[in-house]
């Protein structure tokens, strides 16, 4: 059934379809394949006609033909001889993007700026293209808070005319940062010491995105004591 298809990326280009078939013939039988495929309405799950593929046991299926969605699947075996006989082997797939990853990872040990890097985020389905065409949105809150709820109107890195309270990274609450940049850099002069600060990236292209986490507790300055 589609609720039981099989996942595919798309980048993996071909599908190797190997068939795994038992049986007991006479040497002088030949056995026949007949791969057939049809792109399916994820709406009506209607499909069809099927179309033919491939006449080999084992069929490398080009994705691309297909593109994105469901697909139905089907391998015809047929044995020749005397004791001919047919089978129906079938299923179904569904080719997907392949997903992004988000990574954050802290680029300086400044005491008065903290910098975070997304640059080793990527798009799983082009390797290799770096963060070429991801968007990013950072966000912040204070450990014990959460970004349900928030508003996306302001960005609680500048005050916009808001009174401070004691909520948030900066004062004015949970939520989504100015910065929309591959580097995050923020000054730490109104942070807290000793709070633990809760940045997430999301990172969005096309229809897909993703998020990562990293925690960041303000230290307090080094004691010098004198002898």
């Amino acid at each position: 059934m589609m609720k039981d298809a099989k996942e595919i990326f798309l980048s993996k280009t071909f599908m190797i379809l190997p068939l795994k078939l038992e049986h007991s013939c006479q040497p002088t039988s030949t056995i026949l394949y007949s791969w057939k495929l049809s792109k399916i309405d994820q709406e009506t799950g209607l499909f069809g006609p099927l179309q033919l593929f491939g006449r080999k046991k084992t069929f490398m299926l080009p994705l691309r033909i297909f593109g994105f969605g469901y697909a139905y699947v089907q391998c015809e075996v047929q044995l020749s001889g005397d004791a001919g006989s047919m089978t129906l082997v079938d299923g179904y797939m569904r080719i997907v993007r392949d997903p992004l990853v988000a990574v954050i990872t802290k680029i300086n040990e400044a005491r008065t700026k903290i910098m975070l890097s997304a640059a080793k985020s990527f798009d799983a389905g082009r390797r290799g293209s770096g963060t070429k065409g991801l968007q990013f949105t950072w966000f912040c809150r204070l450990a014990g808070e959460s970004f349900l709820n928030v508003t996306a109107r302001y960005a609680v890195d500048d005050s916009f005319g808001r009174v401070k309270t004691n909520t948030g990274c900066f004062g004015y609450g949970p939520g989504r940062l100015t910065s929309r940049k591959e580097i995050l850099v923020l000054e730490m002069q109104e942070m807290v010491e000793s709070r633990k600060y809760i940045f997430k990236l999301v990172v969005k292209k096309d229809d897909r995105n993703a998020s990562a986490v990293y925690e960041f507790t303000v230290k307090p300055p080094a004691s010098i004591f004198v002898r």
